[in-house]
């Protein structure tokens, strides 16, 4: 599976990685883990209200999501902070 992230998501990757590295760390764990088809823990998957249909979200701490879509062999990340 490829991994796509959207300008945004690629911005939040990226303010993480120059403010809070550990964190940053964390989110590629599970970047990974969904490129690659591992299981999540299922109490962290979390699909999206009706209007936001086919998007998923991940938590990563109590305020912080990453919200992401698969499509055939593609999984696009729309957001690494903050949740919808």
């Amino acid at each position: 599976m490829k991994l796509l992230l959207t300008p945004g998501a690629a911005e939040d990757l990226d303010f993480w990685q120059a403010t809070d590295r550990p964190f940053a760390e964390k989110i590629c764990r599970i970047l990974r883990k969904l490129k690659h088809g591992q299981p999540l823990p299922g109490h962290q998957i979390t699909q999206l209200p009706l209007n936001l249909h086919g998007l998923n979200a991940v938590r990563v701490s109590a305020e912080h999501r990453i919200v992401f879509e698969r499509l055939r062999d593609d999984i696009i990340v729309h957001q690494c902070r903050f949740h919808i």
